[in-house]
Formats: structure tokens, C-alpha cells, sequence
């Protein structure tokens, strides 16, 4: 398709951009208004949980800050440094979350099949493209981005000033990534088949990440807990610049918001307003004219990167493969047969998708910085910001979110990745419960080996005793036993079978409700744990020489407590999945 035979150009300019938009706005209209089975019920499970989420990180960021001004004579300094670090991580998820986007939604998406014989000038297509490209990129990461800078203009005493500035700079900064990802993804997509591009950049981020973070490891920014070197913390806070500190949207920003943040009522620094602004605006106008030159040939190349036929030699070898594989299965008789069937099948699919393999890539990227960087978290309980409880639990923490990160990748879009051949495993004589039973099999191996190398390898390096580590790895087994269980379960009530892009299935309203409830189960768990934990920490202190006297029977109700929620959650969850499932393919 060249650019002169486009049906871009040319054509009666009847569409508007408001024809575009509003069929996306109607369909956020009605959502609560919705017949179909259990809307509502969606819809307000992710609004109660969304609020839980927020509100929680919001008050784990008041606590943090507020201690944080409480480090005499640096508080204030080390804050306006956080901050900064925010802003800067915000933007560099911005312009990854949005080059994910974009490929889907200029290149990817099954309505511009439609949208492109229609009569749309190119600017208003690009446009409306954009937009939805901005929303569905940012809205997540600025909503929660807002916990964060609210706790901490309420830690500062900050003026209404810092809010007002703040509300009006983030939205030319928001728009700067999806900007600047439209015009990545067009000029790649002319140079090389679409879905190898986007391989490309997951994996270009993924070192993007790593060099990111080797960099800020250098900088030792454990030094600022440590009391006995506030000398050289003086010379590190001199130094401590984020890389390409007078270009980057994030350090103007800063410019903008912190000095409002301590009360300096100056003059408006307009150079920085005038860069967000400009830069904006710029790189809008500058990529609607590269879609106008480049959309049609890569629309033309991701159409061709879609179809793809086998050869006749292709066709015998996996026919022939097939009827291997169909003859090892009825040999393997009985239940476990079966559900060994659907385990080895998983596992294939997922051997050779290599769109999951990049993600996990990255999550194992996630993984291992994690394992190299959490010796320095000793730091934070020796410098007074945590104690020994508390540095347990943020081990446990972050342990069990990046298993729910793993989880909403690799367990939730399970059941969707069958796409149109479930009506196959409808066929089969197997029920949906054990089907997911097997599907929660089959996952839950890899997941409790991560989980429970995670766990010891932390807690060695944070010193625990051999006692709490053994009560962390069961903790661990029984959060990846609910996590399993719930994503398989709720990938089946959140079914999305016409789908086959993995990122999609995550990011869809049910894998957004997954991980709210994940970080939920999550907290649950250290909440029914503190107790007992709390009082073996005690003894082995030497805060106390024995439990108290009720200790068992509250221990015993908590473990009791814990048990009914993992387990009984999973079990839950694989069943209202299966009974939805039985109820929807009948």
C-alpha cells in the first residue's frame, strides 16, 4: 500500500475527531449501565479495590516521608532527591508502557481495518490514535503517581501553590512519551516486521533498565543512612544528578514542582514552563507529519507480519508431531494423565512464544537486580528508618510482589491464552474444575521455586535467623499457592479468548483486578502474620524472655486465619472460575 494509493489520502474529510473519540467515551459511559453478566460487579470490585490500593500506597508514602524530614540535618534535601528519582522512574515507564501501546494501537489494533477505508484525513485519525494512546498509557501510573506527590506535599506542609503547579505541569509531561513513542514506533516499523520491532524494544529496555540501575548503584545511596559518614554525604548530595540532568521532562519538572514544595513563593520558572510546552507540543506536530509520510507502509507491513502460511513439508511435520504427541496421551490413562496433558502443552506454548519470553525476561532482569541490590536494604533498618520487624515484612513484601508481577504475566492469561480452540478442551472429557485445577498445576512449580529461592536468598543476606527464614519460605509457599489459584480462577471468570497478545490479557480490566487483589492478598497475609512474628523477633532479640501467656491460642487463630484465606481463596477462586466457565460455553 503506497502512500498515494492510501486511502488516508484524498478522501472526503467527513469523519471528525470527535466521531472517533466518542465511541470510546460511550463505551466508558455505559460500563455501569451494562446487561451483561456481572458488569457491575466488575466494575465495582475494581473501583473498591483501586481505592484500597491508592489509599494504601498513600499512607506507606506519608509514613516513609515523614520519616525521611525526621533524618536530621538532611531530611528536607533527601526528600526533594526522591522525589526527583519519582519523577524520573514515572517518565521512563511512561515512554515504555507507551511504545507497548502504540504498537497496538497504531499498528495492531482490529479496528483500523475499519478505520483506514474510511474517510479520515491523517490528522485526525493520528489524533484520535494519540489520545487513546496517552489515556490508555498514563492513567494508571499518573493516578498512583498522585499518592505519592500528595503524601509527600502533606509531609512538607506544602502550600496549595505546590498542588496547583503540580496538577498543571504533569499534563504536558504525560503527553511527552506517547509523543515520542508514535515516532519510534512508525520510523521501526518501516525498517524491520512489526512484531520483531517490538521483541526489539522489550528487549532494548530491558538493558535500558539494568544500565539505569548500575548507574544509580554506583552512586551508593545507602551512604545517606549511615550517620557516621554525613562528611561524604554532603559531597554525594553534590553529586547525586540524574543522568542528562538539564534535558530531561523529569528534571524539568522538579525544576517546577519541589521549589514549590518547601513554600518558595519566587516568580514561575517559565524556562522550564516553556520547555514541557514546547517540547509537547513539537513532538505532537512532529509525529502527526510522520504518520502521514510512513503510517501506510507500516500498516501495510504489520498487515503482512500478521499472515503467514505453512509450507506442505511444515504442514506433515507438525501433523505428524501432533499425532505423536495425541498417541503419548492416551497411553497416560486416568486423571493425572490428562492433567499432565494440559501441564506439557503449557509449557510448550510457553516455550515458544517468544512475546512471554521477552516479558520474562525482564521480570527476570526485576529478579536479579533485586537479588544484587537487597543487601544494601540493611542499610535502611542500621540508619533508623526500619526496624528488625519492619525490614522483615518489606522483605516479604516485595518478595510476594514480584511473584503477583510474575503471576498476572504468566498464571491470569492462562486460560485466555487458548483462544478460539477452547471449544477443543470444551470437548474433552474433562471438567472445567479439574481443567483449572491442572492449569494451577502446572504453573504453581515455577512459581514456588522462584518464590522460595527469593525468600531464603533475601533473608540470608539481611542476616535473619534460621527460625523467622523458615517461617518466610512458608509464608511465601502458602502467598503462591492464593496467587495461583486466584490468577487461574480469575483468568477464567475474565476470560478474553479473542485476544492473543499476552500484554493485552494483563492489562485488561480483569489483570488489572488480578494484581489490586493480589497486592491485597499480599497484605492480608503480613496483617494475620504480624502478631506471631512480632513476638518471635522479641524473644530472639532479647526484648523478652518468653511468649505471653495467650500467645498460642491468638498464633493459633492468626495460622488458622491464614490458612482459610490461601487456601480457601484458591480454592474459591478455581471454583467460581470454573463454574463461570461452565455456565458461559454451553
Amino acid at each position: 500500500m503506497s502512500a498515494s494509493a492510501s486511502p488516508l489520502h484524498g478522501a472526503p474529510p467527513n469523519a471528525s475527531l470527535w466521531a472517533l473519540l466518542s465511541g470510546k467515551l460511550r463505551l466508558l459511559r455505559n460500563l455501569p449501565r451494562s446487561t451483561a453478566e456481572g458488569s457491575r460487579g466488575r466494575l465495582l470490585a475494581f473501583l473498591l479495590m483501586g481505592t484500597a490500593v491508592w489509599a494504601g500506597l498513600f499512607g506507606a508514602s506519608l509514613w516513609f516521608f515523614r520519616k525521611t524530614l525526621a533524618l536530621e540535618p538532611f531530611g528536607e534535601i533527601l526528600l526533594s532527591k526522591l522525589l526527583g528519582l519519582t519523577f524520573l522512574v514515572i517518565f521512563a515507564v511512561l515512554v515504555f508502557s507507551s511504545v507497548i501501546a502504540a504498537f497496538s494501537i497504531f499498528l495492531l489494533s482490529d479496528e483500523l481495518s475499519f478505520l483506514v477505508v474510511r474517510p479520515i484525513r491523517p490528522h485526525i485519525l493520528y489524533s484520535a490514535r494519540f489520545i487513546e494512546t496517552t489515556v490508555y498509557s498514563s492513567w494508571m501510573v499518573i493516578l498512583f503517581g498522585l499518592a505519592v506527590f500528595l503524601a509527600a506535599g502533606i509531609a512538607a506542609s506544602a502550600p496549595w501553590n505546590y498542588y496547583a503547579v503540580l496538577s498543571a505541569a504533569l499534563l504536558p509531561f504525560s503527553l511527552i512519551p506517547p509523543a515520542l513513542a508514535v515516532l519510534v514506533v512508525l520510523l521501526l516499523a518501516n525498517l524491520m516486521p512489526v512484531h520483531r520491532t517490538k521483541e526489539l524494544l522489550i528487549g532494548l529496555g530491558v538493558l535500558a533498565f539494568v544500565a539505569a540501575f548500575i548507574l544509580f548503584r554506583s552512586l551508593q545511596p545507602e551512604r545517606l543512612l549511615r550517620p557516621s559518614s554525613f562528611g561524604s554525604t554532603m559531597e554525594f548530595f553534590s553529586t547525586l544528578k540524574a543522568p542528562g540532568d538539564y534535558w530531561l521532562p523529569s528534571s524539568w519538572l522538579s525544576e517546577l514542582v519541589l521549589p514549590r514544595l518547601w513554600g518558595q513563593d519566587g516568580p514561575l520558572d517559565w524556562l522550564h514552563v516553556a520547555c514541557l510546552l514546547s517540547t509537547a507540543v513539537g513532538l505532537f506536530f512532529i509525529g502527526a507529519w510522520t504518520f502521514r509520510w510512513l503510517f501506510s507502509r507500516a500498516y501495510s507491513r504489520a498487515l503482512q507480519g500478521r499472515s503467514g502460511t505453512m509450507g506442505e513439508a511444515s504442514q506433515k511435520r507438525a501433523a505428524r508431531r501432533l499425532q505423536r504427541w495425541l498417541q503419548a496421551q492416551a497411553n497416560a490413562s486416568g486423571r493425572l494423565g490428562s492433567m499432565r496433558a494440559i501441564a506439557a502443552k503449557d509449557a510448550l506454548i510457553l516455550m515458544r512464544d517468544t512475546v512471554q519470553w521477552s516479558q520474562l525476561l525482564m521480570l527476570a532482569a526485576l529478579i536479579v537486580i533485586y537479588l544484587v541490590n537487597f543487601r544494601y536494604v540493611g542499610a535502611i533498618g542500621r540508619g533508623g528508618v526500619l526496624g528488625p520487624m519492619g525490614l522483615h515484612f518489606l522483605n516479604l513484601a516485595l518478595c510476594g510482589f514480584l511473584v503477583g508481577a510474575v503471576s498476572v504475566r504468566m498464571v491470569f492469561p492462562a486460560v485466555s491464552l487458548e483462544g478460539r480452540a477452547f471449544w477443543l478442551i470444551k470437548r474433552a472429557p474433562l471438567g472445567m474444575h479439574r481443567y483449572l485445577v491442572a492449569k494451577a498445576l502446572g504453573h504453581i512449580t515455577p512459581l514456588l521455586v522462584l518464590a522460595l529461592s527469593l525468600t531464603l536468598s533475601s533473608n540470608w543476606m539481611i542476616g535473619s535467623s534460621t527460625l523467622i527464614t523458615l517461617k518466610s519460605m512458608a509464608l511465601i509457599a502458602l502467598l503462591v499457592l492464593a496467587l495461583t489459584g486466584l490468577g487461574v480462577g480469575m483468568g477464567a471468570i475474565f476470560p478474553r479468548f479473542h485476544v492473543d497478545d499476552v500484554t493485552k490479557i494483563a492489562t485488561g480490566l480483569g489483570g488489572i483486578l488480578f494484581m489490586l487483589s493480589s497486592i491485597l492478598v499480599l497484605v492480608a497475609v503480613i496483617v494475620l502474620d504480624a502478631y506471631s512474628t512480632y513476638h518471635f523477633l522479641r524473644l530472639e532479640m532479647g526484648f523478652a524472655r518468653a511468649f505471653p501467656s495467650d500467645f498460642w491460642y491468638k498464633a493459633s487463630l492468626s495460622w488458622a486465619g491464614l490458612l482459610l484465606l490461601t487456601v480457601g481463596g484458591a480454592a474459591l477462586a478455581l471454583h467460581l472460575g470454573a463454574r463461570r466457565l461452565a455456565r458461559s460455553f454451553r
